[in-house]
């Protein structure tokens, strides 16, 4: 899919540290991993900062969307015409 050269942009949905480990392993030099899930609390990550460092690997978080946003999320997948177009959304699934 990407000739071996890694994602751009990664998003881990688990808060495990299996799933930061996969996210650092598919990332592509200069890439992000967008963290969308925090770890149980009083749970770090633990990884190879040389990692970043070396890779130039950018993190960031994503605010997780409470019920009023999961609901206009909802709404706004409901008004689809038809599950194609939702399918359209997504473009890549490893």
């Amino acid at each position: 899919m990407t000739d071996g050269r890694g994602a751009d942009t990664v998003g881990v949905g688990p808060g495990s540290n299996e799933a930061f480990d996969d996210a650092l392993k598919i990332v592509a030099p200069g890439g992000r991993i967008i963290l969308f899930t925090p770890p149980p609390a009083n749970t770090p990550y633990a990884f190879d900062s040389n990692e970043l460092y070396f890779k130039e690997i950018s993190i960031h978080h994503s605010y997780s969307a409470g019920p009023i946003d999961t609901k206009r999320a909802y709404q706004f997948l409901k008004g689809f015409e038809n599950a194609k177009r939702v399918a359209n959304l997504i473009t890549h699934r490893l």
